[in-house]
């Protein structure tokens, strides 16, 4: 999930040739392209290619999309640039991203994955998870307290992180948050973090960026979409091409082979 393989090493070194032109044509920020070219993923998957510019737009975003369609560079994209873009400015640094995920692996994925791209493209900026719940609350209060800028935790953590008041005075609800991502919306309810999420919902400032990122659609996912989300661009990606994309096995450059079927529609 975190870095392309090896499958095709010749198809990857042509994507790095590129240096991000396929990155830059979505209007990625120049030095995030490179660094995912340097991680061999210069040929954007159809699932990035279609949340990756309607998430830089600033709009909330829901995609179902299948598993290994490269859903999680779909939002690290998205987030590296807001990263970068805040690096740049005078005084801007701190929590920008909250990812929610189901899983403790899956958190160590996501700021894997995330901490790599970052160090090839805002090297000082950081990306960390909360401890789990047997390292005790003294270091959850000391990790909350000073935060990274990508932060991937559960639901539960970051909601008593909140409940409890460990993030430093308006890190949520002052301006510099720019966007929560739910990575694995089915599974994140189907483990019953709802309530969680709504609870770190309510605290973070009205109008933060929201992306729910799903392998499949419920009437449940669409309930916690009308309450957290507003207006979002849902996209639907169904693309046999995309499957272990992530792995490094999606090939760049097949012409022949219809395209994927891509739906967008606003909910309004």
């Amino acid at each position: 999930m975190t870095t392309r393989g090896g499958g095709d090493r010749a198809a990857a070194d042509d994507d790095d040739d590129d240096d991000g032109a396929a990155w830059r044509a979505l209007g990625v920020d120049d030095g995030v392209a490179r660094a995912l070219c340097k991680m061999r993923m210069g040929a954007p998957t159809a699932t990035q290619r279609s949340v990756v510019p309607r998430a830089l737009e600033g709009r909330d975003v829901v995609a179902r999309a299948r598993t290994g369609s490269g859903k999680t560079h779909a939002y690290l994209a998205p987030v590296a640039h807001a990263v970068c873009a805040r690096t740049r400015g005078k005084g801007m640094r701190g929590l920008r991203a909250i990812v929610l995920a189901p899983t403790r692996e899956l958190c160590h994925q996501v700021r894997r994955a995330c901490a790599k791209l970052l160090r090839e493209c805002a090297p000082t900026t950081r990306a960390g998870e909360l401890p789990a719940a047997s390292a005790g609350t003294g270091a959850l209060r000391q990790t909350a307290g000073s935060p990274p800028d990508v932060l991937a935790a559960t639901p539960a953590r970051v909601a008593e992180c909140v409940r409890e008041g460990y993030f430093p005075p308006g890190a949520l609800e002052d301006g510099g948050l720019d966007v929560v991502v739910l990575d694995e919306a089915d599974l994140l309810l189907s483990f019953g973090y709802a309530e969680d999420i709504k609870r770190v919902m309510r605290a973070v400032k009205r109008g933060t960026q929201v992306m729910m990122l799903s392998a499949t659609m419920s009437k449940e996912i669409e309930e916690l979409r009308d309450v957290i989300a507003h207006k979002p661009t849902t996209i639907d990606v169904d693309d046999e091409e995309d499957v272990d994309a992530e792995k490094g096995e999606a090939k760049a450059g097949e012409g022949t082979k219809p395209g994927p079927d891509i739906k967008h529609y606003s909910l309004h």
